[in-house]
């Protein structure tokens, strides 16, 4: 559900997806298989429907709902993330996450760049956007929503869209020293 025009990549909502389908979306992560990935008419942020990740009955371990593709049209540029994400009883760890993937990336873990977002509990759409840059390495571009335990997460209106260099990384992590000498 991509589309490239002139090197900016837009995600659009969820609304060209088929009935059951979310075309280019799957799920992953040690506990997927207690999970279950839907498109959701009812709760949307915009357009027809939006993507909902939830635990099933007997929910174990963490779930992700992602997508990963090649980044390579976006190599050496800085690009901001961004997605609407609401939250209901997530009882557990519940986030919102990307990763660059270079040669020697974990399977998990940061990556080259990206970031991450714990989520509340329970909330209203929420816009979240992460800045970060895609290193020449990078071979895979990974982001989703996650779940560990009991809970449903939705997510609408991703886009990816390439920013001048000069734009601010923002990527849920703090990116210079704080209160070095304890006295704050």
């Amino acid at each position: 559900m991509f589309r490239l025009i002139a090197a900016v990549v837009l995600c659009s909502s969820f609304a060209a997806a088929a009935a059951d389908e979310i075309p280019g979306w799957f799920l992953s992560g040690g506990g997927r298989k207690t999970f279950e990935a839907v498109l959701d008419k009812a709760v949307k942020h915009s357009g027809r429907s939006s993507a909902q990740l939830r635990s099933g009955p007997k929910a174990s371990g963490y779930g992700t709902l992602m997508q990963s593709f090649n980044p390579s049209s976006l190599v050496g540029k800085r690009i901001r993330l961004t997605a609407w994400i609401r939250t209901e009883g997530a009882t557990g760890r519940v986030d919102f996450w990307s990763r660059v993937q270079g040669p020697s990336s974990p399977g998990d873990g940061e990556g080259l760049g990206g970031g991450h977002y714990n989520l509340p509990e329970n909330s209203d759409w929420v816009r979240y956007d992460m800045v970060f840059d895609i290193p020449e390495q990078g071979l895979s571009l990974q982001f989703g929503v996650g779940l560990d335990g009991p809970g449903k997460v939705w997510v609408d209106d991703v886009r990816i869209d390439e920013v001048p260099k000069a734009t601010p990384l923002q990527d849920g992590h703090r990116h210079e020293p704080e209160n070095l000498d304890f006295e704050k």
